[in-house]
């Protein structure tokens, strides 16, 4: 790849196509590459910093993190017209991480928004409604949604008293 640090690679459902963060001449943009082939294309172009992207699950859109006036913010664009960006998450906090549900009509994401502690978030993206997931003293970080035996759980990452553990809970209804 002829880019700087490329990662936080996500593959398309395509299989052939992967996207991921790179950083060309001390700039980092959100990258599409051909595995089958090799050649990559600079899919946001511009001078922010942009990174962690995720594809929902149809293919047909993007969201990743970009960092705006000193704040890291979630950003959407469908695949198929990069040019078309769209600010999601608005505020003087840091929200990272985005992670599609299952459904792709909710972007799970880490937001320090409450007393700057990392907690879980995730955006109805046909309301628009922001609920939270998780109140932890520490932070929780990196959501995913996964299958289990269970049904569906939420994945993360806390971090208390100097020890990252990972952790799982069930989607039930967000505490607020």
């Amino acid at each position: 790849i002829p880019l700087d640090q490329p990662q936080a690679p996500a593959v398309l459902p395509d299989g052939r196509h992967v996207v991921f963060s790179g950083l060309r001449e001390g700039v980092a943009d959100i990258w599409k590459m051909d595995m089958e082939t090799g050649t990559v294309e600079n899919l946001t172009r511009d001078d922010f910093y942009d990174n962690n992207p995720q594809v929902s699950a149809d293919g047909k859109l993007l969201v990743y993190e970009r960092n705006v006036s000193g704040n890291r913010k979630i950003y959407a664009f469908p695949l198929d017209d990069p040019s078309r960006k769209t600010q999601l998450t608005f505020g003087p906090f840091e929200d990272t991480a985005p992670f599609f549900s299952k459904d792709g009509n909710t972007i799970f994401y880490s937001s320090d928004e409450d007393n700057d502690i990392f907690n879980l978030r995730g955006l109805d993206l046909q309301t628009g409604a922001i609920h939270q997931y998780t109140d932890v003293f520490g932070g929780a970080m990196a959501p995913a949604p996964v299958a289990g035996p269970q049904g569906d759980r939420l994945a993360f990452i806390t971090y208390f008293k100097g020890e990252y553990k990972l952790h799982t809970q069930e989607m039930e209804d967000p505490m607020k």
